[in-house]
């Protein structure tokens, strides 16, 4: 106990000494989940506590150092207040009042701290120290990953950051999935993705050849490491950013072949070490098929299944589509939905594993609007920002939208069992053009930001 208070005090002292360090450490931990991994290995259940009081010293210290804070701080600030009254008021008309407002609650906590990511990311120094703990944390998570399928340590957890499980994957196929420091592999695959672009952009960033190197490994290895995920809703996210940057470069030819190479070594690499993968994938492209054809039986359980969550969703927000049925209700409705419109009740309360369908139920259009206000202004400004050439904030702010791209398009097929991660991004979408307007007064004037 002395020594874990001494190790918070001296953090602190860090963060009050180097600022930047701190916020290296925050993205850090957030990023590999530090959290829920000290909470369920260690008993350590005060990590987002410690992490607030963390960045809250480095905000006494810009105080009293009379230093400026990023000035979208308080649009994001507004809309967040915005969004965290609305869910809590959702508690009035859910049946289950006390699921709504203790799940508002922790969102609004969680909010809280990207409300602190984005006053503090201010200037180029600290913009990059975040980028480096997302990379750090990326690095880390995938070495962990290659690491026990190269040695075979599946029953090796890495102190909570390394967790694998035994899954069903195809047919009669049954193998190892990694879930790193996460509950399932397909989240994993999820984050690897968010944090994929950052090492892209540190790669184009480095001053040097072994910051080059260091930053090719990190994204080799988070692709395999996505690889032995066998999440099918990463490998479409993974392909549709690398076909998007593709497209980005200039003339036809050089992105046709570049998609051939990749596609081809994609399925190479896939035949040479994960054959059941394609089983998988050969799996849910048949059942897809059945699905819009309507002709003919779903084989995949876990795509019947989820098709029913995704069903009941919809009926859901079908009988309640202004205000939804309340946030954080859709599992405690699942079954007795399921059973009104006889679909899989699957013998317990689900989630409806697709985020906008989740929402959509338990936010309703009102919800659905205040989600849009909250992820498009940032967006926008990023994807401005992205078009000033190839200075530090334009690659940041590239890597920032090819990251949200990523949890969106995992998020179909996933619903918002870790929040911190989007709530991320979106302090970096709105940290970003805050930054980029003080360090660059022209960009500010050509990209609108002088009249945001």
């Amino acid at each position: 106990m002395l020594a874990a208070l001494i190790s918070v005090l001296l953090l602190f002292v860090v963060c009050f000494v180097a600022p930047s360090a701190g916020i290296w450490l925050a993205f850090f931990s957030i990023f590999t989940n530090s959290a829920q991994v000290l909470t369920a290995t260690w008993g350590f259940s005060s990590l987002t506590e410690a992490l607030i009081v963390m960045l809250l010293t480095i905000f006494l210290r810009d105080v009293m150092s009379g230093r400026g804070f990023n000035r979208f701080v308080l649009p994001f600030g507004a809309v967040l207040m915005l969004c965290s009254t609305y869910l809590l008021a959702s508690a009035s008309w859910a049946r289950f009042s006390n699921l709504a407002f203790e799940g508002a609650f922790n969102l609004a906590k969680t909010g809280f701290v990207a409300l602190l990511l984005v006053a503090l990311l201010t200037d180029h120094r600290r913009m990059g120290a975040a980028v480096a703990g997302v990379v750090a944390g990326l690095g880390l998570l995938a070495a962990i990953t290659a690491l026990q399928y190269t040695l075979g340590l599946y029953d090796f957890e890495f102190w909570g950051f390394g967790i694998a499980t035994y899954h069903h994957i195809s047919g009669e196929i049954d193998s190892w999935r990694i879930d790193g420091p996460m509950t399932d592999p397909n989240y994993y695959a999820q984050v690897l993705l968010i944090g994929l672009p950052f090492a892209v952009i540190g790669a184009v960033r480095a001053n040097n050849r072994f910051a080059w190197l260091i930053h090719i490994i990190v994204i080799m290895l988070s692709i395999m490491a996505v690889a032995l995920t066998y999440s099918r809703g990463g490998l479409v996210a993974m392909t549709l950013m690398g076909l998007l940057f593709l497209l980005r470069r200039r003339g036809v030819v050089f992105p046709m072949v570049m998609l051939v190479l990749v596609v081809g070594l994609g399925f190479l690499v896939s035949t040479l070490f994960h054959l059941s993968y394609l089983d998988r994938l050969n799996a849910a492209v048949g059942d897809v098929i059945v699905i819009v054809n309507g002709e003919g039986y779903i084989q995949d359980e876990a795509i019947s299944g989820r098709l029913s969550e995704m069903l009941v969703a919809v009926h859901l927000f079908a009988d309640h589509p202004v205000f939804g049925v309340g946030y954080d209700q859709y599992e405690a409705l699942y079954q007795n939905t399921a059973n009104i419109h006889g679909l899989m009740a699957r013998g317990q309360d689900r989630q409806a594993h697709s985020l906008m369908l989740e929402m959509l139920a338990e936010r309703g259009l009102i919800g659905m609007l205040l989600f849009a206000l909250i992820v498009l202004p940032g967006t926008v400004l990023c994807w401005q920002i992205g078009g000033f050439g190839r200075s530090s904030h334009s690659l940041i702010a590239r890597a920032i939208n090819y990251s949200l791209l990523a949890y969106l398009v995992t998020s179909i097929f996933l619903h918002d069992a870790f929040p911190i991660y989007f709530w991320m991004i979106i302090a970096f979408s709105y940290a970003v053009p805050g930054a980029a307007g003080k360090m660059m007064p022209n960009l500010g004037e050509r990209s609108g930001l002088a009249r945001a």
